[in-house]
């Protein structure tokens, strides 16, 4: 009995270490099951562990080169079709940074993506397509 109950004891407290101090931003409206737009959602299967199990038979991707690309900018270009993507430093003085135990969890008081709890180095700066 003695080791029943120090087992659940031991259960129970390595339970309480291994809560997640924070906060999913990201919300349930941003999960790929919760995509409604078929044709997003055939897309981003494609690219995602999620999306895995469907059926990927009807979405043919064609691949746009990268033509050329510097420090600041890459440029994706095939036929008619022209990608830019800019990039730059990001300064931490012009967004407002949240912080939960010293690690960052919020910028702007939105979600973000690319680190894990550090101030980012770079930034999208802006994103166009010719088609």
């Amino acid at each position: 009995m003695k080791l029943i109950i120090s087992y659940l004891f031991l259960l129970l407290s390595i339970n309480a270490f291994c809560q997640d101090s924070f906060p999913d931003l990201h919300g349930d409206k941003e999960t790929f099951d919760k995509l409604k737009n078929k044709t997003l959602r055939l897309e981003l299967a494609v690219f995602t562990d999620a999306g895995s199990k469907m059926k990927k038979n009807s979405v043919r991707l064609t691949e746009i080169p990268l033509k050329n690309y510097s420090e600041t900018y890459s440029l994706f270009e095939h036929d008619s079709v022209k990608f830019k993507i800019v990039i730059g430093k990001f300064n931490r003085t012009v967004h407002k940074i949240g912080y939960i135990d010293g690690e960052v969890y919020k910028i702007d008081n939105n979600a973000f993506y690319g680190t894990d709890g550090e101030i980012p180095k770079n930034q999208i700066n802006s994103i166009s397509a010719i088609i």
